[in-house]
């Protein structure tokens, strides 16, 4: 490795180690595979030569950009962040910056632009506060500033206008003064102005104009004149004028044409003479004059052209001869004095039809579909001195197209989709010197690239890559290990086994059927599920984490059916547990062993079931839930025998107390009964009746207060969320288990309002949860039990958006933090962990190859020991396990992923290492085997892994890259570099990720190079 190399890449990982724990992909269970998924591109615009457009994945529909190569295609920002789209429409570009409307919870559909580059993509206005939004419309270019429609309580709907800063988005024209709304629309840009159609006081809906300043904006003439509308309609920019459709009480709805003047402002022809009007539609320039469809009642819908003259404005043809309508559609002005568009004479179907601007050179350029069978020409697109489009033939189904308005300049560019697949293209945009477009193959619906021939049309990236979710869940510790449940395809869902690194995470396939686990939990040191083994059926499984120790846990049921345990929890030492076992399903309790293992009664004697559930210890006692026949469903209390199993009756009779939480707290367990004459309250219970008391009547009668979330706290509290009174919403409350030490903590909205309390969890004596003020948007607050120690932690997205999803916080209580997912709104989805502190709540790592985006979906948060486990997906590996090491102790590994490219020696080129990447380690080494025979490989090192399709090669590293120089390959492709590991404590936990580029003329990579997989490396211990 060169010096060079190494001081450049040994400063980026101490950077990087200083800002966050070691975050890393435990193992990719289930690798990329099945079905190919769509993009669908769309929205397409030029931003100074770059592609801005509208894709999907895994982050649903957000912003793309596109230099036009594989490389330079990628997310600019996730907006919405998360799998949930922002919906990105209406993209236009007006000076250096592409403008669009999104939309995000919290602050509705509104403006926002880009420059191209994630930190210059921004909300321009939060046009009217929270969720509630604008609806911007019309959005139109005009002296290098984006013009748009927007509503606004004050104003009504009106013109508003945006230089692409949030100061410079401001309401341009109040042309309805007041509430009251002009519902401006048709904006077209014609000599020097900006015309439009907009309803005004006394005159009705009539053609108004700017040239950009407020003094400049008004009504260009009153077309009908008084109070009743000419709806200005079709607005079309031809020349130096606009021509469009208008009514007056004379001639009925006929063309007009305007340079924004009101004497340049006329009827050019009444078509239909009279008050009937003439149909007229799909307007579209011809260089200085107009083409436009119209039905004179005796023709049909057929193609006419005006330059704005009475004399200049006649029918081209009769397409179809008669009152028919000869379906016509996308005229498009190729720019060499020629328009073409699709057309049905009845005799060819609907075919490729063109004009000169005179009847005599008006007709069908080819006929592409022989007969009457119909090729449907669409998506007519100016480029390349003719148009590319799309159409239906015979032989290729629907393909792209070129044509020069000749029949022999009209051919097939490329069948996309081999054979009679139609590939449909669609969405074409200029950019730059290429046309970018959306099309179907063998990968889906995706970006691709033209320059007008066959070898430069190109697939520019397949966006949507196959992904492989191994669904891990159930993250449970077993001594040094820990156990979960996945699915890599190919075993089954089944029990694995990880020590936190990818070489030491195994699958425990103990058959060869899937076991389906569910329900883990720890017991000791071993993790016991509920699963199905061949010859037990579903029944209780046990497993130290090793494939030796996984088997059998209590075959409650014996033989092939199996008893079906459910409501699997641990209380006072012991498994209890549901299961049938002849007499329907009643509570059983487990030591571990089948001695050890019982029922503990047969609550419903009647051959029913009992349906137990909730158990949570009360002490000494157990506290459960179940159905007796004829008392309802009350709660219970056992010892974990038979003969200390008793019903605790809160409502007498066959009623019940719809009880719905039973929490444990120190020396009781809290609940929520609807108890006669006091409704739903909170109650607690020490497994005795005469322990089974109400706690308080916080609203006294039968309405009840409703206690939800209830938590514990240290020293036999909880904390609950609940009504409190009548007239205020729903706030939190904490309770030592006496009436007068329950208190109401936080008044997060105040009055009735709710904050919509969410996530609750304890640690120690403290509270967090998420919450929504209505100003700030969901994010996170603590509390210490009074309400003046009620807070939000911090704003993580300043301003109304969520910078907290809910149902992600977990409590980590053995190093004091909460962990969860947020956004600030600059990075996407991400691990935060908090110490209740502003400053003491950070994002950790980073998820994600690309700035301004991170984890599609992250979730199921589970510390064990100092580590913190979850899964994610990281728009890269799909859902798969991650590990977060916050304490320490990370060991340092090795791990392939990814998949090489086949080199012209038949061979894929192999990426493995000598040794570990520890601390200190001078020796470490980064191998290649099977690279080119007797050449040169580059080995590339990133600080993310990506998956970017290049070709049938694929690039497995984030950007920017760090060339690690160039060495030689032996006579059987092997080669080597050495790294050595600085002994720098900062760079523990660091990852880096390595693919070899080997020289191979001829192969794969642009026809020089071949590639290995991908090398995850862990630095640690």
């Amino acid at each position: 490795m060169s010096a060079i190399a190494r001081s450049l890449i040994v400063p980026t990982l101490a950077s990087l180690a200083l800002h966050a724990p070691a975050q890393s992909l435990v193992r990719d269970i289930r690798p990329p595979a099945g079905t190919q998924r769509s993009s669908s591109p769309s929205d397409i615009v030029d931003l100074n030569g770059i592609a801005i457009f509208r894709a999907t994945n895994d982050h649903g529909y957000e912003l793309w950009r596109s230099d036009g190569t594989s490389l330079g295609t990628y997310p600019l920002k996730d907006i919405r962040p998360g799998i949930n789209s922002s919906n990105p429409a209406q993209l236009v570009v007006a000076g250096n910056f592409a403008f669009f409307v999104a939309t995000v919870p919290g602050i509705g559909s509104e403006m926002w632009r880009t420059d191209g580059t994630a930190t210059g993509t921004i909300l321009l206005r939060d046009i009217q506060p929270g969720d509630a939004s604008p609806t911007p419309t019309e959005l139109t270019a005009f002296q290098g500033r984006c013009f748009f429609v927007a509503s606004d309580p004050a104003f009504g709907r009106e013109l508003w206008i945006s230089d692409g800063t949030p100061n410079g988005t401001t309401l341009f024209a109040d042309l309805q003064p007041g509430a009251g709304s002009s519902f401006p629309t048709e904006l077209e840009v014609a000599n020097g102005r900006l015309l439009f159609s907009a309803a005004l006081p006394g005159v009705g809906v009539e053609l108004c104009a700017t040239d950009g300043t407020s003094t400049g904006t008004g009504i260009v003439l009153d077309i009908q004149g008084g109070g009743p509308s000419s709806s200005p309609n079709d607005l079309v920019a031809a020349g130096n004028a606009v021509y469009f459709t208008a009514t007056t009480s004379a001639t009925g709805r006929e063309l007009f044409r305007s340079d924004g003047t009101p004497a340049g402002t006329v009827l050019v022809l009444d078509i239909t003479p009279g008050a009937v009007g003439s149909a007229l539609s799909a307007s579209t320039a011809f260089g200085s004059r107009c083409l436009f469809l119209s039905n004179d009642a005796v023709n049909g819908a057929e193609p006419w052209i005006s330059d704005g003259t009475p004399g200049g404005t006649i029918a081209l043809a009769d397409v179809l001869p008669g009152p028919g309508n000869p379906g016509i559609s996308g005229f498009c002005d190729l720019g060499n004095g020629l328009a073409v568009f699709g057309a049905n004479d009845g005799t060819n179907g609907d075919e490729l039809w063109r004009t000169d601007g005179t009847p005599a050179g008006t007709a069908i350029v080819v006929d592409l579909s022989p007969g009457s069978g119909q090729s449907v020409p669409t998506n007519l697109t100016a480029a390349f001195g003719g148009a590319v489009f799309s159409v239906w033939t015979p032989t290729v189904a629907r393909e792209l197209w070129f044509t020069d308005g000749t029949s022999g300049g009209t051919r097939l560019v490329r069948d996309i989709h081999l054979g009679s697949p139609s590939s449909s293209p669609g969405e074409f945009a200029r950019v730059g010197a290429r046309v970018l477009f959306q099309a179907t193959s063998t990968v889906g619906n995706e970006l691709w690239s033209t320059d007008g021939t066959t070898a430069g049309t190109v697939l520019v990236q397949d966006i949507y890559l196959p992904q492989g979710d191994s669904a891990p869940a159930e993250f449970t510790g077993a001594g040094t290990l820990v156990v979960f449940s996945a699915n890599d395809g190919v075993s089954g869902s089944e029990l694995w086994s990880s020590d936190g690194t990818g070489p030491g995470t195994t699958v425990l396939d103990v058959q060869s059927g899937s076991l389906t686990p569910l329900e883990l939990l720890q017991l000791g040191t071993d993790v016991w599920c509920r699963g199905t083994l061949t010859g037990f059926g579903n029944e209780l499984v046990r497993t130290d984490g090793t494939l030796v120790g996984t088997g059998i846990g209590v075959d409650v049921l014996p033989g092939p059916g199996g008893s079906t345990p459910t409501e699997l929890a641990v209380s006072n030492g012991r498994l209890f547990f549901t299961a049938i076992v002849g007499s329907g399903r009643e509570p059983f309790a487990s030591d571990g062993t089948p001695a050890g293992t019982v029922q503990l009664a047969d609550i419903n004697p009647a051959g029913g079931h009992s349906f137990p559930s909730d158990f949570a210890a009360a002490g000494t006692r157990t506290v459960f839930l179940a159905s007796d026949g004829s008392s309802g469903r009350e709660m219970w209390s056992t010892d974990g025998t038979p003969g200390g199993t008793t019903m605790i009756e809160i409502v007498g009779g066959a009623g019940s107390p719809q009880i719905t939480q039973l929490v444990s707290s120190g020396s009781v367990a809290y609940l929520d009964p609807n108890a006669t004459g006091f409704g739903r309250e909170l109650w607690k219970t020490d497994g005795t009746p005469s322990g089974t008391t109400m706690v308080v009547d916080l609203v006294p009668g039968l309405g009840g207060s409703t206690p939800q979330q209830i938590q514990a706290l240290d020293g036999g509290g909880c904390v609950f969320v609940s009504t409190g009174s009548p007239g205020s919403g729903a706030e939190l409350f904490f309770s030592d288990g006496t009436a007068a030490g329950t208190r109401r903590v936080s008044e997060i909205v105040p009055g009735s309002g709710s904050g919509q309390i969410m996530d609750l969890v304890t640690i120690g004596t403290r509270a967090f949860f998420t919450a929504d003020d209505n100003v700030r948007g969901r994010e996170l607050w603590t509390s210490d039990g009074t309400l003046a120690g009620t807070v939000m932690v911090k704003d993580v997205y300043p301003g109304p958006t969520d910078g907290v999803p809910a149902g992600t916080l977990r409590a980590v209580p053995a190093l004091g933090l909460v962990v969860f997912a947020a956004s600030d709104g600059n990075d996407g989805l991400q691990v935060w962990l908090s110490d209740g502190t502003g400053a003491g709540t950070r994002q950790v790592g980073k998820l994600g190859p690309y700035a301004g985006v991170g984890a599609s979906e992250l979730g199921e948060f589970r510390a064990i020991g100092s580590d913190i486990w979850f899964w994610a997906d990281d728009g890269i590996n799909g859902r798969e396990p991650w590990i977060l090491r916050v304490g320490g102790g990370v060991v340092a590994y090795v791990q392939p992923y990814g998949a090489g490219c086949r080199g012209t020696n038949g061979l894929v080129p192999s990426i493995g290492a000598s040794g570990t990447p520890r601390i200190g380690n001078a020796t470490f080494l980064v191998r290649l085997t099977d690279g080119p025979f007797t050449s040169a490989a580059v080995l590339d090192f990133a600080l993310f892994p990506s998956n970017v399709p290049l070709g049938t090669c694929r690039l497995l590293l984030g950007l920017p890259l760090f060339d690690m120089g160039t060495v030689p390959t032996s006579p059987i492709g092997d080669g080597s570099a050495s790294i050595a590991i600085p002994n720098d404590p900062n760079l523990l936990g660091a990852q880096l990720f390595g693919q070899w580029i080997g020289l191979d003329l001829g192969g794969p990579l642009l026809g020089v190079a071949s590639m290995s997989g991908g090398l995850q490396m862990v630095l640690g211990n």
